[in-house]
């Protein structure tokens, strides 16, 4: 059976018609996607921006370890000279951890930008 202009026009209509609900439906799909990917993202952010700041606070602390150390070395050296002892072994074991932490605080500050 062959199919007139106007039933021919019609499932023409009824097809694009079909077609444009099928995207209505894809573009409601998209926007609850985005709403889905946008609130972890700033979720994401939240946490990355606490651990920088953890980050930030342990580099600080780490800082004023070392620092703590390398005046008391001083200090210890100069008794140490005055009263005749040797001491330089003891510091140089002391002071392969502190170099370690001056290396990790250098590291972190040229990778994350740690201030």
């Amino acid at each position: 059976m062959k199919q007139s202009k106007t039933e021919k026009a019609v499932f023409a209509k009824l097809s694009t018609q079909k077609v444009e609900l099928s995207n209505l439906s894809i573009l409601k799909d998209l926007a609850k996607d985005s709403v889905r990917f946008n609130r972890a993202m700033l979720e994401h952010n939240t946490e990355l921006v606490n651990k920088f700041k953890e980050l930030s606070s342990s580099v600080r602390a780490s800082e004023q370890i070392v620092n703590d150390f390398n005046r008391m070395k001083g200090d210890l050296e100069s008794a140490a000279k005055e009263l005749g002892v040797d001491v330089s072994g003891d510091i140089k074991q002391l002071s392969s951890p502190i170099m370690e932490m001056e290396q990790t605080i250098r590291d972190m500050k040229k990778r994350w930008g740690v201030k």
